[in-house]
């Protein structure tokens, strides 16, 4: 539903199932074993964000585009990836984001799935990628916040998630974003929900024990860790790179 209003502008949060807000049940290996709580009581990451903007009285709207299992550098006719998982992100910008009226910030938040899945990826091709999806939003006007990639230490499920060779490169691909990405800004999930005393996996508290996707209060925190001040100064892009990993 599109509503006419003055002064707005729409906040795209693109990603994976980690921004659709997928929460696994009791047993993550049965087919659509999605906890309860993961259903019909609004607690993605872009749902708390909204709420932030909304108690704030910003005059700004957030749009979840997040498709679960979907990939920064593939599409599903490649590999084998499932059609339910979308095209991949440098492919579904025109109809995911930049129909979005008056969109204006994109906070991206992608990557996990072409570490984990095959075929898989090296920092050079996402990196590429990254690059060209963050240039084309520029050329429309659009301010790009990068998150970096969450960890999925522990993961035993299919594909490559929890293996040391994926943190490894999810390491390197985070060490680029943090100081090599062309995005207007960085905001360090990796950071926010890494168990400090074992970083390749997420806090405890936050997981949703696949050790991969989140509970409640793991996008709670993700979304707490986007800086409102910045989605405030909602203008055109072209500022410098910054990093920020605190809610304000």
């Amino acid at each position: 539903m599109d509503v006419l209003a003055p002064d707005t502008g729409a906040i795209v949060a693109l990603g994976d199932s980690l921004t659709d807000g997928y929460q696994p049940g009791l047993d993550p290996t049965k087919p659509g074993g999605e906890s309860a709580q993961g259903l019909d009581e609004n607690v993605r990451w872009p749902d708390y964000l909204a709420r932030r903007v909304n108690d704030r009285g910003l005059p700004m709207t957030v749009v979840n585009a997040g498709i679960s299992g979907n990939r920064v550098s593939f599409d599903p006719s490649v590999g084998g990836q499932r059609p339910a998982d979308g095209p991949s992100a440098l492919n579904r910008l025109g109809r995911d984001v930049l129909s979005v009226p008056n969109v204006r910030t994109v906070v991206f938040f992608e990557g996990i799935n072409d570490l984990g899945q095959a075929p898989g990826v090296t920092l050079e091709q996402i990196t590429q990628n990254y690059t060209s999806i963050i240039t084309t939003l520029h050329q429309r006007g659009i301010r790009v916040l990068q998150g970096t990639i969450t960890p999925a230490g522990g993961n035993t499920g299919p594909g490559n998630y929890g293996t040391d060779a994926t943190n490894d490169l999810r390491n390197q691909i985070n060490a680029w974003i943090r100081t090599d990405s062309p995005a207007d800004g960085v905001i360090d999930f990796d950071k926010a929900v890494a168990d400090p005393a074992s970083p390749k996996q997420i806090l405890p508290a936050y997981d949703s024990g696949d050790h991969l996707h989140f509970n409640a209060a793991g996008y709670q925190k993700l979304a707490d860790t986007i800086a409102l001040d910045q989605l405030a100064n909602n203008c055109s892009s072209g500022s410098s790179s910054s990093s920020w990993g605190s809610a304000a």
